[in-house]
């Protein structure tokens, strides 16, 4: 993804000039200055929340997954959103592959029923029609094959709309926020729609948290209203494809919301994932954000930030005996630290010129290495 400034005229190429708080500035380090963002495959398409400056960001899959990416505005530049790395939150091709990527708040995977094979990415709603209150704040996107729409929360949590139109190539929205759907028909025809709402989601989810202890998984969710609710479903997978029901909750249909808490007695072994599905008294259903808890002593090991303003990064999950260290791009080693404890580790850096470095972590037999840039 590009950053252009191009609010002054220029008379010769390239007619632009770079902000000058774009993250690959470095004089000299080979990567061109206007890139923003890394590991975005084929974003269709993104746009900006109006009334915060937030960015939604739809990015088309490979072979298996569609993913939704959201950056609040004033968040540090740079990320890599994984690709090809990760195909939504999922490993594709990771050779060569290493350091830390940003996942996706949402992905789908590819079949008719659930998901899609072509996510057309939509807007943020903040129109003027009361009957479309309930959308306020709210991310619409849909799937170019499949017909499915969602609406989409920052936080990851979801409602799924089956059966609307398909071939819905583009979204766009008017001055006063009114949201429209471009759809592609047979040549040379194509329909615009516009945005109803013609039900309100019965069910505002707030929290989704699952933790590991000791012979169990907990499970806890929060909900701020609940209109009509039936129950919930907590699902386990250990592949995040395949997910299987767990038991059942019955909702308390309070219009205030409650907080709930269900314990999955399983002893896990690497990652395992956890959903909601959320069941309405007349059947119709939708999914909370899925999120993912990991086997203790199986945490990678990570390396954060990577674009390093203050001279201090942190190396998490490692353990007594680790060595860190940093390597300049000539082969120099000009840090070294060696670990007594558990958990993070907080690294305070002697003055280094700004450029690229690679740090490098042994822990416990594992190794981790981690390109940063110092600015």
């Amino acid at each position: 993804m590009l950053r252009l400034d191009v609010s002054g005229f220029n008379t010769s190429a390239p007619f632009y000039n770079i902000p000058s708080d774009n993250p690959f500035l470095v004089p000299g380090d080979g990567i061109a200055d206007e890139i923003y963002a890394l590991g975005l495959r084929n974003p269709w398409r993104w746009s900006f929340d109006r009334l915060n400056g937030n960015m939604w960001i739809a990015d088309v899959g490979q072979s298996a997954w569609e993913e939704v990416n959201y950056v609040t505005a004033g968040s540090t530049a740079g990320l890599n959103y994984g690709w090809r790395c990760r195909e939504g939150r999922h490993d594709y091709n990771v050779s060569g592959c290493g350091g830390t990527y940003t996942e996706p708040i949402f992905d789908y995977a590819h079949n008719n029923a659930t998901g899609g094979f072509s996510i057309t990415g939509g807007y943020v709603y903040r129109g003027p029609d009361i009957s479309n209150a309930s959308l306020l704040g709210s991310y619409v996107t849909a799937d170019y094959i499949s017909g499915n729409f969602w609406i989409v929360q920052p936080n990851g949590s979801f409602t799924i709309q089956t059966g609307l139109p398909a071939n819905v190539v583009s979204f766009g929205e008017a001055n006063d926020g009114t949201l429209y759907l471009l759809r592609r028909l047979a040549a040379p025809n194509g329909a615009l729609y516009k945005l109803q709402v013609a039900s309100i989601v019965p069910v505002i989810l707030t929290k989704f948290t699952a933790i590991s202890l000791p012979g169990y998984t907990l499970l806890n969710w929060t909900t701020t209203s609940e209109i009509n609710s039936q129950k919930y479903v907590p699902q386990f997978s250990a592949d995040n494809i395949h997910f299987d029901d767990i038991g059942e909750v019955a909702a308390s249909g309070l219009a205030t919301g409650t907080n709930y808490t269900f314990q999955h007695h399983i002893v896990i072994t690497g990652t395992s994932y956890y959903r909601l599905a959320i069941v309405d008294k007349d059947g119709s259903f939708h999914y909370s954000t899925t999120v993912h808890v990991v086997a203790a002593g199986d945490e990678p090991i990570s390396i954060f930030p990577t674009l390093v303003t203050n001279g201090i990064i942190n190396v998490k999950h490692v353990k007594p005996g680790a060595a860190i260290r940093i390597i300049a791009m000539d082969g120099r080693q000009v840090y070294q630290k060696h670990v007594s404890d558990n958990g993070t580790v907080r690294c305070s850096l002697p003055f280094l010129n700004a450029g690229i470095y690679t740090v490098e972590v042994m822990s416990n037999g594992l190794s981790k290495q981690e390109r940063i840039i110092i600015q």
